[in-house]
């Protein structure tokens, strides 16, 4: 239906949307929050995404009300700039707050989002703002999870991504916009970026990044914190959380940050000794298995300590797997080239049942195993295809799903080899 061509009868789109919600609320809220909202800041397509919107907000439908709502609010602030009336609006919407579902209809995001407006229409940061701004934050701190270390369930864990995200995007709000020189706001902002629990379902919220952040990638505030400790002088305290950041998150930009500090501040042993030092005090051990190569090599991982390993685990029935897979090819033929390479390689095969056909057919020669649900269950694997790294003592890495594998698995290893002159 794609809502009757971009809601070209918007009444009757509205009808329709509403008819997908009863069936499956999930659906709708999706494209809500994925597609709509980029709808509404587009010239070719507001008029008719922002008529939509209001039309589905006058259906009678009181669970679908409370999933619209804040975006329903945040569109009348895009076409708002007279201060009275956006008096008025922030009055109604902050009253409105408790009565939305603050996951299905990301309050906390909408709450930001308009709160970012307001700055851009040069509204004075006051009374209404700072209680929008408190309220918000109090909404999120509520989660009972979100200052947990320990969460298993899937559903759980997708919120605690996702309110520790806006929280730490709140709390940066305010540190720029009402405390610069305080701590504790800068502070809360870096507490509560995206953490190696997180970054497991990350990816899911790269919308709500790109319409927080001119790029997409803006997962965190480690970088903000460390500038704000070395401008008071705290140098160790500073280059502690950019190894953080670079750990978790090994690009380019992180790592030649990273190093700048080091070279001030640590002059007794080489860059490269303490990447991989730091690396191996933030993982854990792999438990050991072994599994069996096409070509029948029988691999035990405790046998490759000394080594990093790249494991990259799919499925002959995954499509997303089968779209990267010239990639793992073209990333094999790199290492295979280089004899001298620290890096061994080997892929992971997940339920598939042709895997020796589908190898010759598509003429790939990467190392390949076929492994069950006790692999993967060592291995925790979330999604497919799932990519994991293992340091030479032997401590695994899973390698953010929805990123650059290759860069970050390249920038792991490559930056433990000692530079030569």
């Amino acid at each position: 239906m794609k809502m009757l061509q971009k809601y070209g009868d918007s009444a009757l789109a509205a009808e329709c949307a509403e008819g997908i919600f009863e069936s499956g609320p999930e659906d709708l809220q999706q494209y809500i929050h994925n597609t709509l909202v980029l709808d509404l800041k587009k010239p070719d397509t507001k008029n008719n995404a922002s008529s939509f919107l209001n039309e589905l907000y006058k259906r009678k439908n009181n669970d679908l009300k409370r999933v619209i709502v804040p975006l329903y609010y945040y569109n009348l602030f895009l076409s708002t700039t007279k201060t009275d009336s956006l008096d008025l609006l922030l009055k109604e919407y902050t009253a409105k707050m408790d009565k939305t579902d603050n996951f299905q209809a990301k309050t906390e995001l909408y709450s930001l989002l308009i709160l970012k407006r307001l700055l851009k229409v040069e509204y004075p940061l006051n009374e209404l703002t700072r209680t929008l701004l408190s309220r918000s934050v109090e909404n999120l701190k509520k989660f009972r999870d979100i200052d947990s270390k320990k969460v298993s369930d899937r559903d759980n864990l997708l919120r605690r991504t996702w309110y520790r995200y806006i929280l730490s995007n709140l709390y940066y709000f305010d540190f720029k916009n009402s405390s610069p020189t305080d701590e504790t706001a800068i502070r809360n902002a870096f507490v509560y970026s995206t953490d190696e629990l997180d970054m497991k379902y990350g990816y899911k919220f790269l919308i709500d990044n790109s319409l927080l952040w001119p790029s997409n990638r803006h997962l965190g505030f480690e970088s903000e914190y460390a500038d704000f400790l070395l401008q008071k002088g705290d140098k160790k305290q500073a280059l502690e959380i950019l190894t953080q950041k670079a750990i978790l998150m090994p690009n380019r930009q992180n790592i030649q940050k990273l190093k700048g500090l080091f070279s001030e501040e640590i002059s007794d042993i080489p860059f490269s000794t303490y990447w991989l030092n730091s690396i191996e005090k933030s993982y854990k051990a792999v438990i050991n298995f072994s599994f069996t190569t096409l070509d029948n090599r029988k691999i035990k991982l405790a046998d490759l300590k000394g080594s990093w390993v790249y494991l990259d685990v799919w499925g002959t029935w995954c499509g997303p797997c089968k779209a990267d897979l010239p990639n793992v090819q073209a990333f094999y033929d790199e290492i295979k080239k280089n004899e001298k390479s620290p890096l061994k390689m080997f892929t992971l095969s997940s339920g598939s049942t042709d895997l020796e056909d589908f190898m010759k057919n598509n003429k790939y020669t990467f190392p390949v195993a076929e492994i069950g649900r006790s692999e993967t269950s060592i291995l925790n694997v979330q999604y497919y295809p799932s990519r994991f790294l293992i340091t030479p003592q032997g401590n695994l890495i899973t390698v953010p799903f929805g990123f650059n594998w290759k860069e970050l698995v390249t920038n792991f290893y490559q930056t433990s080899i000692p530079e030569t002159n």
